[in-house]
């Protein structure tokens, strides 16, 4: 450290250029480096930390583009997954209204319970309709955050996951009625 004292300010300033392009604030420096300007060591520390929010930025966005297939593979998954449902449950509404057809039951309440199912099915329907048009497209190069721009996506899976319960609840009371109307306890033959 001893040497770096000896040297002056026009040196250290052309050595400082052979480096490479400095912003004039680097070169402003090196030249009052003897005198300790504070201003100048102030806007030192803050180019310090401009660089570094810069390398932050870059590191964030970097992540973001090796997450960003992952992420979109996820909430096709999600949406499918959904679909799945949805079409298993009313696989099993249909078959329970074809077996009552078929068997001529005609449980207590049977009417309140079909319209409650036929209800609950629409509006899973919907949502899973509504899930498939709220997924987002990712954009790395936005100041948003990976979890902000899926926030209405989440939103809206929750929404479908709560709708999916309803009908699935909404449609067991149907089955259990069929069940027991075939066992002769809850209605006439």
């Amino acid at each position: 450290m001893k040497h770096l004292k000896s040297l002056t300010a026009s040196t250290l300033t052309a050595a400082l250029l052979l480096v490479g392009p400095l912003s004039a604030t680097a070169v402003a420096l090196a030249n009052s480096s003897a005198s300790g300007d504070p201003t100048l060591r102030q806007q030192a520390s803050e180019l310090k930390q401009q660089a570094a929010a810069d390398k932050e930025d870059q590191a964030q966005h970097k992540a973001c583009q090796v997450r960003q297939p992952r992420v979109a593979q996820r909430m096709t998954d999600l949406v499918n997954a959904s679909q799945r449902v949805d079409s298993r449950i009313d696989s099993i509404f249909s078959e329970a209204l074809a077996y009552q057809q078929k068997q001529k039951l005609n449980p207590s309440g049977f009417d309140g319970l079909v319209t409650t199912a036929q209800n609950a099915k629409s509006a899973a329907a919907t949502s899973v309709a509504a899930l498939k048009t709220a997924v987002p497209t990712i954009d790395c190069t936005s100041s948003d955050k990976l979890v902000d721009q899926a926030a209405g996506f989440r939103s809206q899976l929750k929404q479908t996951h709560d709708a999916l319960k309803a009908y699935r609840n909404a449609v067991k009371p149907v089955l259990q009625a069929l069940i027991s109307a075939k066992t002769g306890q809850g209605g006439s033959q």
